[in-house]
């Protein structure tokens, strides 16, 4: 990819004042435009159905819900926030299989391979909290390759990697709020 992706995992005191488990940073080539985000990564549970923890509340005074914390501190920062879900489904008549990219350049990946982990827009991921399944946030959620994605083509666009990544967060917001029409 041109430019570069810097990864900073966050300790558990920092998850805590964060919500977020890392951040990433996609710098370009020139090293001028960066795009930072904060991430908070939740695992779905071994019977493939639903993310137990994504209604976490942070042990604080008061409690805080881990998601409302992440978005909080994304807003102060003026950073997007995304969450990383970790998925194994072993039944893949479930994923979504709107993406054609790979297939486009002949890429070998079966979409469960694809779909190990997904990213979705923490906003949306929030006004969904009612429902924790992986179901539910399939809908809103991509694959992790696609967050720097360039429809098959392999052109990049003058921005790199930064232009790429918020382009992708984009369209996680308008995945996610057809979805939400679609109820």
């Amino acid at each position: 990819f041109p430019g570069k992706l810097a990864i900073v995992p966050f300790k558990k005191a920092e998850e805590s004042e964060t919500g977020a488990d890392w951040a990433w940073l996609f710098r370009d080539t020139t090293g001028t435009k960066n795009l930072p985000m904060l991430v908070q990564a939740k695992v779905l549970d071994f019977t493939d159905y639903q993310y137990p923890k994504i209604k976490y509340v942070i042990d604080k005074t008061p409690p805080v819900r881990q998601i409302d914390q992440l978005i909080n501190t994304a807003n102060g920062l003026g950073w997007p926030a995304v969450y990383a879900f970790y998925n194994h489904l072993s039944d893949i008549s479930r994923l979504p299989t709107a993406c054609t990219s790979l297939a486009m350049i002949g890429a070998a990946v079966s979409a469960a391979e694809s779909w190990g982990v997904s990213i979705a827009d923490a906003n949306i991921v929030r006004s969904r909290l009612n429902n924790q399944t992986f179901d539910t946030h399939s809908k809103h959620s991509r694959p992790l390759q696609c967050i720097l994605c360039s429809s098959g083509s392999g052109e990049r666009p003058v921005g790199g990697s930064p232009e790429l990544a918020l382009a992708a967060l984009r369209s996680l917001r308008v995945r996610g709020e057809r979805a939400e029409g679609a109820h």
